[in-house]
């Protein structure tokens, strides 16, 4: 008698944590969602860093450029290119960085 209503009382236990398990994984969810939503529509400030334009500093940036291996993944001009392509299912692009650059940076 005793036995039977541990067993009992085990089963319901184990059935109200399997119900309640998948609630409150979907209410963790939700919540930190919610959260993520709510902070990506923070204000950024605008970008105001002056950039030198003389020709010192962009032959600099052009050494550096090289030197890092940037113009090996995003071109000769920064205007991206594909690096891999593998089974035509993965590919792996680097980003153009001409265009946030375009009005900044000139070649000499």
């Amino acid at each position: 008698m005793r036995r039977n209503r541990l067993l009992r009382w085990l089963r319901n236990a184990i059935v109200a944590l399997l119900t309640l398990a998948p609630v409150a994984v979907g209410a963790v969810y939700a919540l930190s969602a919610r959260e993520l939503a709510r902070a990506s529509r923070a204000e950024v400030p605008p970008f105001t860093l002056p950039l030198p334009t003389d020709s010192a500093s962009l032959a600099e940036g052009e050494r550096i450029a090289f030197t890092r291996g940037c113009i090996g993944c995003h071109g000769e001009r920064l205007q991206g290119k594909r690096r891999l392509q593998q089974a035509a299912r993965v590919k792996s692009n680097a980003p153009k960085l001409r265009r946030p650059l375009k009005n900044t940076i000139q070649k000499p």
